[in-house]
C-alpha cells in the first residue's frame, strides 16, 4: 500500500517479462512518507527517513526483490528552499535467520 491511499494506480500498469522469467515492474505511483523529526539543532539539524519496500503477501520464492542501484535518483526531485537531500542510499536486506522474506530500504 502507499500513504496517499491511491491503490488502484498499481493495478493498471504493465510489467515486462524477460525470457529468463524475470519481471520488471515500475508502478506509476508517487510514494509519500512521514517521518519523526528532531529539530533540537535547527537550522543545522539532519533528519533520517527510511522507506521499506517488501511484499507482505508473497515470500521470496514467489517475489525476489532486486536492488538495481545502491543510490536513488534525484532526476525527478523538486528542490526545496527549506531543506536539501544529502544522501539517498538503497540496500537489499535479508535476515540470515529467516530467509523467507527480503526487503529494500
Amino acid at each position: 500500500n502507499n500513504a496517499d491511499g491511491m491503490y488502484e494506480v498499481s493495478f493498471y500498469s504493465n510489467a515486462v517479462v524477460s525470457y529468463d522469467g524475470s519481471i520488471f515492474w515500475l508502478p506509476p505511483a508517487i510514494y509519500k512518507s512521514a517521518c519523526k523529526i528532531e529539530v533540537k539543532h535547527f537550522p543545522f539539524d539532519q533528519q533520517n527517513c527510511t522507506m521499506k519496500f517488501r511484499s507482505w503477501t508473497y515470500d521470496r520464492t514467489e517475489i525476489d526483490l532486486v536492488l538495481k542501484s545502491d543510490v536513488a535518483s534525484l532526476d525527478d526531485f523538486t528542490p526545496s528552499g527549506e531543506w536539501d537531500i544529502v544522501a539517498l542510499p538503497g540496500r537489499r536486506n535479508e535476515n540470515p535467520d529467516d530467509s523467507t522474506y527480503v526487503d529494500i530500504t
